[in-house]
């Protein structure tokens, strides 16, 4: 035991360090946490149990201290980082990845090739944008493995008839199966976390269980939907001002979904069904 609060300390102190002699200091608002653990940063990588030779795409790699795991693994590694120096820190320390000094939400995934393999300690201030973002590359994607805040990642595992289930929830599980991991307390980061995390292993489905024509009208829907959880559905579409409120009731009846329900208790055949009955109508 004595050993592995060493090994931690040591693992904060160096972080430190090579923050100090890049004159850097984490940014709150950028969500700035290192991981420090090796052990949590090996657990990382064999949670999302990767073969050799995939192609990976880590999202925010800062120092790089899971960089250098996910290096022994292939020799297709792109990162993805925002921040110029940490690139340039990137680059100094590691020869044969491909490094995008860009803004995740601006990265088109289709550019990097498929079946990718994605890793991340994401920034929770964007966690939400950081999921549609990938949903919408779902298709060159396989598997996503991110470290999130823990209430975020239950959300987006969330059943119907739960406070937690939502929107994002169903945009997501509709698109994946979930497997929620290990909880990485606040304390496990440098500088430390306010919150607690979760590991989430998204492995996006190869054929969704319900096709999805327009993707941004779906994710509309669902969204007004829940706009007003305390409204019945009919209602919160309507005062959404996400659709038109005259085609509620019409996409209603097509879809034949019962608009006196509220949205957290729909499942993701109603939600197709609502989407279905919106497409129609506005066919018509």
């Amino acid at each position: 035991m004595a050993f592995g609060k060493r090994l931690l300390r040591n693992s904060k102190n160096s972080i430190k360090t090579k923050l100090d002699s890049l004159n850097l200091r984490p940014r709150k608002s950028r969500g700035q946490n290192f991981l420090s653990d090796p052990g949590i940063l090996e657990r990382i990588v064999n949670f999302s149990e990767p073969q050799f030779g995939s192609k990976i795409v880590e999202i925010g790699p800062g120092l790089g201290a899971l960089t250098a795991y996910l290096a022994k693994l292939t020799e297709d590694l792109t990162v993805i980082e925002l921040q110029s120096e940490f690139c340039d820190e990137l680059n100094r320390s590691f020869a044969k990845i491909k490094i995008i000094n860009q803004d995740i939400l601006s990265v088109d995934f289709s550019t990097l090739g498929d079946n990718l393999i994605v890793y991340g300690n994401i920034p929770y201030n964007i966690s939400t944008d950081i999921i549609f973002h990938l949903i919408r590359y779902s298709k060159v994607i396989s598997r996503a493995t991110l470290v999130l805040q823990r209430e975020f990642a239950r959300r987006l595992c969330a059943k119907p008839n739960t406070k937690e289930y939502g929107s994002i929830s169903v945009a997501l599980q509709l698109r994946a199966n979930l497997k929620l991991g290990f909880e990485i307390q606040g304390g496990a980061f440098t500088p430390p976390a306010n919150v607690d995390s979760a590991l989430l292993r998204i492995d996006f489905y190869k054929k969704l269980p319900y096709p999805i024509e327009d993707q941004r009208l779906f994710e509309r829907i669902v969204r007004a939907s829940f706009s007003h959880r305390r409204k019945k559905l009919a209602n919160s579409l309507k005062y959404s001002g996400m659709v038109e409120p005259a085609l509620v009731e019409p996409a209603l009846k097509l879809a034949g979904v019962d608009g006196t329900l509220r949205a957290e208790t729909l499942d993701l055949a109603d939600f197709y069904k609502l989407y279905r009955g919106f497409s129609d109508v506005f066919k018509e």
